[in-house]
């Protein structure tokens, strides 16, 4: 429709001009010529309605390819922990980015193919009237010029795809030293890592320039080829095509009986129509480079893509559950081989028990394997095949938002939100369904960690950048209110008190015992031995590397 329009358009540019084209012919054709100048008008009304509404249909078609294609990778990215598997296993470099920036640009380069249907449209309709007006032999070298011209724009395109494809991942990775640098921006202070932090920055920004240099010096010399044969030879084709048409014209009476109106209006259309023809050349020629890039963009997106579906294929998830088994009031590992992504065999044969009766200490040097048995007792990372290992987790409670087993990182994780919100985490508590008996119930649980002063500062209903406000100490604090909230069976407490005091840390492990949660610790602290029954040696000089120990004083 919008072609259709501007070609209409055209013709009645035309017929305006053939009617001044002499004072004589003005006169005689004021009547037509103000009739072409309304329709003129009214066809530019239109056509500025219908661009307008195409331009809002494109934009409006890019939201939705880009809400479904986000909303297709966050579900798989956040689905069964396979974001964990990605970032651990270091398949994608930054998903992130991908997810956030790729994603949308993706969608807009799509879309913007949308409009140049109408330079096909314009290309075929305006070159048909003019092979009609020319003759076979004009006709002929302007099919031979088109297809020329595109070959050799074809033959000098460079390849986007790679220079696109790689400016994205440099731009990814220098937009990570950033977050990295705002998210850790104390350690570097207290370090002194300035000079660093900078020599880090400059390098991963040099890279980039150079990258963005190359598309631009390539974008010129590839634009010297394009300009020439879409926008200055044409001129010459122009000419050459309206010369053809004149020698065809009849003779000089032929030409004098209308004052050469016939002609001119012949003429103009031609000028008129080589014109649009060239710019959608260009245009078309143009897409060229746009599939390029686009393909640039793409292979990042289908590269998180495909290894989203890498991961679901291998389905850990499931060997994780074919090795479980479920046993009333008991958490632990029977004949367990653990493995790291690199195949290094950290134990071998583990087998332990822990029920509320016999809490358990794990203590082991740096590397010996104390996380990955963290990871697989929470069943995020799975056994070796190797001893055909289970892993024992306690019957499912009845009760709803009753939780088995929670495990505290040493580094927790403060949500966005309120305090409210860093108490319940992970679960969500809407705003609506709040109420002030449940805040007065969460009111100890402050006090018992020592920092009730938080509620005094910034209320339940303040959002923060609690990870800025918070020291580690405080961190590790919230960390044991959400265990206390939740009130677990079982607590997997990796180093979540390595930042608070002796006196602290014991009375808060005194507390989980009276509420009734079976606590399995991952430290160093020999003063920890007082609450468990058990302790389990991870790296030790033995054929399996472990070794179980009762805490009790002979």
């Amino acid at each position: 429709m919008q072609a259709r329009l501007l070609i209409s358009h055209v013709l009645v540019t035309s017929g305006m001009m053939s009617c001044v084209f002499s004072a004589d012919s003005m006169a005689k054709r004021k009547q037509e010529f103000f009739g072409l100048c309304v329709k003129g008008g009214i066809l530019g009304l239109a056509i500025t309605a219908v661009e307008q509404l195409l331009l809002f249909l494109q934009r409006d078609l890019t939201l939705t390819l880009n809400k479904n294609l986000s909303n297709g990778l966050v579900r798989s990215f956040m689905e069964n922990h396979t974001f964990y598997e990605l970032i651990q296993m270091g398949k994608v470099s930054d998903p992130g980015q991908v997810i956030a920036q790729d994603v949308r640009d993706l969608s807009t380069r799509v879309t913007n193919f949308l409009p140049l249907f109408r330079p096909i449209v314009e290309i075929v309709w305006f070159s048909s009237h003019i092979f009609g007006l020319v003759g076979h032999t004009a006709s002929a070298m302007f099919a031979a010029y088109l297809i020329g011209g595109a070959a050799v724009i074809r033959l000098f395109m460079p390849n986007f795809t790679k220079i696109v494809a790689r400016e994205s991942q440099l731009e990814g990775e220098y937009n990570l030293v950033h977050y990295r640098t705002h998210n850790h921006a104390e350690s570097i202070a207290f370090f002194g890592g300035d000079e660093c932090e900078k020599e880090v920055v400059q390098t991963r920004f040099k890279k980039l320039m150079n990258v963005i240099w190359l598309r631009l010096k390539t974008n010129w010399y590839f634009g010297l080829v394009n300009q020439a044969i879409v926008r200055e030879a044409p001129m010459l084709v122009q000419f050459l095509l309206r010369n053809s048409y004149g020698q065809q014209w009849g003779s000089d009476e032929e030409l004098t009986k209308d004052a050469g109106r016939a002609l001119n209006h012949a003429q103009l259309f031609l000028f008129n129509a080589t014109n649009t023809i060239f710019d959608g050349l260009g245009q078309l020629l143009g897409a060229a480079e746009m599939v390029a890039q686009l393909c640039g963009v793409a292979e990042r997106v289908f590269e998180v893509q495909d290894a989203l579906k890498e991961t679901k294929k291998e389905d850990r998830s499931q060997d994780v559950a074919a090795a479980t088994v479920v046993e009333q009031g008991t958490l632990g590992l029977n004949n367990a081989t653990i493995v790291t992504p690199k195949n290094k065999t950290l134990v071998r044969d583990l087998t332990v028990k822990i029920t509320p009766e016999t809490p358990l200490l794990v203590t082991g040097p740096n590397g010996s394997g104390k996380t990955f048995f963290v990871r697989c007792l929470s069943r995020m990372w799975p056994l070796s095949d190797e001893t055909k290992g289970e892993v024992v987790i306690p019957q499912e409670e009845k009760e709803e938002n009753k939780r088995n087993v929670l495990v505290v990182p040493q580094a927790v994780y403060m949500v966005d939100g309120n305090l409210f919100d860093q108490l319940t985490y992970p679960l969500h508590i809407s705003p609506s369904l709040r109420t002030e008996e449940m805040k007065e119930k969460m009111k100890p649980l402050l006090e018992l960690v020592g920092i009730p002063y938080l509620l005094e500062r910034h209320g339940w209903d303040q959002e923060k950048k609690w990870e800025d406000i918070l020291s580690l100490g405080e961190q590790q604090r919230m960390g044991m209110a959400r265990l206390f909230y939740h009130s677990p069976k079982f607590g997997v407490l990796d180093e979540c008190t390595s930042a608070v005091s002796v006196d602290v840390e014991e009375r808060l492990y005194r507390h989980a015992r009276e509420m009734g949660i079976t606590c399995v610790t991952i430290s160093q602290r020999l003063a920890l031995q007082e609450f468990h029954t058990q302790e389990l040696r991870l790296g030790e000089l033995t054929e399996n590397k472990w070794s179980l120990h009762s805490t009790k004083q002979e």
